[in-house]
């Protein structure tokens, strides 16, 4: 993130370092789905493109399930399988469910697309340093975090989405201030804090954190949007035995 009073999403950025062995380059194998009329020997162009569709979701659906097993036991080679807990979620809106792990009080969270794996959160952390955790907009594609360090001083939302690579990067931040930040250092001093209040807002700032060139005016506009989204916490119930049935 770009706003520096934000730690707790900065130090997120930090452990969200790529995804090591847990990747894989399993590729995905569609049949040409060609059906011959048998008569005639032409080909059916119905059933050709159904036949087709058919394998080639079939084959999507073995190689994800292995590409996911072999993610999930690269972490149990790293960690106690009881500190290991997993479930599926829609995360981006297409046919393969997104794996999502959470790795002793962190989460990990992976996708599988053009034929390989791709870690979007490599054990992100939360409950600490007022990051009060995550949360998904289903088939959105877009991941919310919400924290209020310094006691409480901040609360801030920082909406984050897929790029072109890598993990998920955050796109904008609305930040509130509930001190008066009466220096204007963005970080809330002792002498500020001693009669700031979470039920008074001072400021509001909206910023763009992607490198997109936009006002503030577009920026709470595309954040208007984002917050009409229905929202759902990460939850991950699975033991890694009951993952492993799930995909096998």
């Amino acid at each position: 993130m770009k706003r520096k009073m934000i730690l707790p999403l900065l130090a997120v950025m930090v452990f969200a370092t790529g995804c090591g062995k847990s990747e894989s380059g399993i590729e995905a194998t569609p049949s040409d789905g060609v059906v011959s009329s048998g008569e005639t020997g032409e080909v059916s162009q119905d059933s050709a493109t159904d036949s087709g569709d058919d394998t080639s979701l079939e084959d999507n659906s073995e190689a994800y399930k292995k590409a996911y097993l072999e993610a999930a036991e690269s972490l149990k080679e790293d960690y106690d399988v009881d500190n290991l807990k997993f479930s599926f979620i829609d995360f981006d809106g297409d046919d393969t469910p997104e794996l999502l792990a959470n790795v002793g009080g962190a989460y990990s969270l992976y996708t599988y697309e053009n034929g390989a794996i791709r870690c979007l959160m490599d054990q992100w952390p939360f409950g600490a340093g007022g990051n009060l955790g995550y949360q998904y907009a289903p088939g959105k594609g877009i991941l919310r975090n919400d924290g209020n360090p310094y006691y409480g001083a901040f609360y801030y939302s920082t909406f984050l989405s897929k790029h072109e690579e890598g993990e998920l990067e955050s796109d904008y931040t609305v930040t509130e201030y509930h001190f008066d930040d009466k220096d204007g250092d963005g970080y809330p001093s002792d002498e500020e804090l001693e009669n700031f209040s979470e039920m008074e807002v001072y400021k509001t700032e909206y910023t763009c954190d992607n490198g997109e060139n936009l006002s503030e005016d577009q920026i709470k506009e595309k954040i208007d949007v984002y917050e009409t989204y229905t929202y759902e916490d990460f939850d991950a119930s699975l033991s890694y035995d009951e993952l492993i049935k799930e995909l096998s």
